[in-house]
């Protein structure tokens, strides 16, 4: 329980992330529709796939849920079911927008391997040469959990780029290591979008300060380095990273539901928050609350400065779908190219070497599934998969050149794992040819 309670705290400021949009008006869909039939899907599995979601929503498993599948560029499944609001009574629809959190991490590596592209960076470059403090990095070695006070010894190899789009710098978040949690806090590091007027230069320039949990290049460490690499954007781009995203690709890409902050006149397009973890219940779910208060005002949030590279946008499943479209074309969308084949061999091939997580390798920005890996749920080789604490889920089907994208809103959720293989098993069985 206390664990639980200091993980909400830590990461409560990631739900006040917020998208840049001028919205108005319901916007036409980016995508032909086909049937199931057309496009190689069976059309009775896939009513499977909305009877598990309904029946997850039934149980109070979760409160609402969009789902989209995208299969040869046609859109073949698109459902809104349940509640955006359980309290307001409002019902979910395709276009309502929830908080990305952790998907917004690609986002960023898609823009390093942009400004790469271009020579405005290097992959292999130092971090130092963008965020000097990272210069004289050091490697922890104890921490004191009296006082915070830490030792550490000098690093034999300097932090890049690559080991920040990897996840192999030796950052780590501080929710999930104890001892960097401690060290972190005390230099004014948090794990995510924070409204105190810090900057996300300040904050990573005191990161590059910090001991690493381990000599780059030698283990995965799941962590902040795609905020580094958020504040490395700014650097070498001469733009904030909100403006960056909006001008380089979400306008490009006509993703115009999607960024860090929202517009008043579709703050009510957010889907409230809701969690189902013990003490509360596990078959009912509650409001997300702060301590202190009886819930949090989850539809009128305030205007984020501090642009996480890690965590901080929020969007439509659509949009995220054009997104994945996008990576799946090879950096292209309809007559929009982002990148050519530099950037697409980094986000889709393994550049961790012989370092796994579980059985997985890790791209430019995402988990890849091997040949011999791990093929739970009926998956295929080239699989790239990633998603956000607060879940929402998506992943790429190279085999079947087909995207999958899953969005609801239950943070902490007893019941993500169980919901995430379960849809798996349901879509991927809905292939005519597996």
């Amino acid at each position: 329980m206390k664990k639980t309670v200091l993980f909400i705290s830590l990461l409560l400021s990631l739900i006040f992330s917020a998208c840049t949009s001028s919205v108005d008006q319901p916007k036409s869909s980016a995508f032909e529709s086909a049937d199931a039939s057309d496009a190689g899907m069976y059309s009775d599995s896939l009513q499977a796939v909305t009877g598990f979601l309904q029946a997850a929503i039934d149980s109070n498993k979760i409160p609402g849920a969009v789902a989209m599948i995208v299969k040869d560029g046609a859109l073949v499944y698109n459902k809104a079911l349940g509640m955006a609001d359980i309290e307001e009574n409002e019902e979910m629809e395709s276009d309502h927008i929830f908080r990305l959190a952790s998907m917004t991490k690609p986002v960023t590596t898609v823009a390093i391997l942009m400004l790469a592209e271009r020579d405005s960076l290097d992959i292999s470059d130092p971090v130092s040469e963008y965020i000097p403090e990272f210069s004289d990095a050091e490697v922890i070695d104890s921490v004191d959990m009296s006082d915070t006070t830490w030792s550490a010894q000098p690093s034999d190899t300097q932090v890049t780029i690559h080991h920040l789009l990897t996840h192999t710098s030796g950052i780590a978040y501080g929710f999930r290591e104890d001892q960097l949690r401690a060290v972190y806090n005390k230099g004014g590091v948090p794990d995510g979008t924070v409204m105190d007027g810090r900057t996300i230069s300040e904050t990573m320039a005191a990161l590059g300060e910090l001991p690493l949990k381990h000599e780059p290049g030698t283990s995965w460490t799941y962590g902040l380095s795609t905020d580094v690499l958020g504040r490395v954007v700014e650097v070498a781009s001469g733009k904030p990273l909100d403006q960056f995203f909006q001008e380089e690709i979400f306008e490009p890409l006509g993703m115009d539901s999607t960024g860090f902050n929202i517009e008043d006149s579709v703050q009510d397009e957010i889907v409230a928050m809701y969690r189902n973890d013990e003490p509360y219940s596990l078959d009912r779910l509650s409001q997300l609350s702060v301590e202190g208060s009886d819930s949090i005002e989850m539809n009128r949030l305030p205007e984020i400065k501090y642009f996480s590279g890690g965590s901080g946008l929020m969007g439509t499943a659509e949009d995220y779908q054009v997104f994945l479209q996008m990576v799946l074309n090879g950096g292209q969308f309809e007559n929009v190219t982002l990148y050519g084949d530099e950037a697409a061999i980094g986000l889709t091939e393994n550049q961790i070497g012989e370092l796994r997580l579980g059985q997985d390798a890790f791209t430019y920005g995402f988990s890849l599934t091997l040949p011999d890996g791990n093929m739970i749920n009926n998956r295929m080789p080239g699989r790239l998969q990633w998603g956000g604490l607060f879940q929402t889920y998506f992943w790429i089907d190279t085999a079947r050149n087909s995207t999958v994208v899953l969005m609801s809103q239950v943070y902490p959720s007893e019941h993500r794992d169980e919901l995430y293989n379960r849809f798996e098993q349901l879509v991927n069985s809905s292939y005519v040819q597996n």
